[in-house]
């Protein structure tokens, strides 16, 4: 029998914490998380009890019920890389993530966009315009070119291009300009 998808890669960057320092909570290896996460070993009730505690969450919270095992069923999906987060508290600058923060989230784009290339930014510290805290925002990856640093003074800021009305967004994020649509909000709580 083949592992089940789980949500403890999510779990654990919620909580700000690397394989290792998971792995060092529970006593295991980092390899061992990230088989967990990868679902290339079998989520037993030791493991979901152990996760559980150390990702203050309920053991049913480790498993990822949207996904189906039914090829009748299977549903198109895309990749987005989750580089950022909008940290919307006090402003709306961008934070970039690290490499090691970094992850993919799997979603159903608009049929329009199958095929496309996708990027993310997490909603940080309370609502950006109608999107939720803790919601992912999905972008077609436009283009990607060197930030100006005779701009550079406005470097990391979320600012709209006409997004009211085409929810196309310009902004900085590290060394680099990224131009994208956004295609999809996804509540990750």
């Amino acid at each position: 029998m083949a592992a089940m998808n789980n949500n403890i890669s999510f779990l654990r960057k919620k909580l700000g914490l690397s394989q290792q320092e998971l792995a060092n909570i529970i006593g295991t290896s980092q390899q061992q998380i990230d088989r967990l996460e990868k679902a290339e070993r079998k989520l037993t009730a030791d493991w979901m009890q152990k996760l559980s505690l150390a990702l203050k969450c309920k053991p049913a919270d480790l498993i990822d019920f949207t996904q189906t095992q039914s090829s009748a069923t299977k549903v198109e999906t895309a990749i987005a890389r989750v580089i950022g987060a909008i940290e919307t508290k006090f402003s709306n600058m961008v934070r970039e993530f690290a490499a090691d923060e970094q992850y993919e989230i799997s979603f159903r784009p608009p049929k329009k966009d199958f095929g496309k290339k996708f990027f993310a930014l997490v909603v940080e510290g309370g609502a950006f315009q109608t999107y939720p805290a803790n919601s992912e925002l999905i972008f077609t990856q436009g283009k990607v070119s060197p930030v100006n640093p005779s701009l550079r003074e406005n470097a990391s800021s979320f600012k709209a291009a006409a997004s009211v009305k085409t929810n196309n967004y310009k902004f900085d994020i590290g060394n680099k300009c990224f131009e994208g649509h956004l295609v999809k909000s996804i509540r990750s709580e």
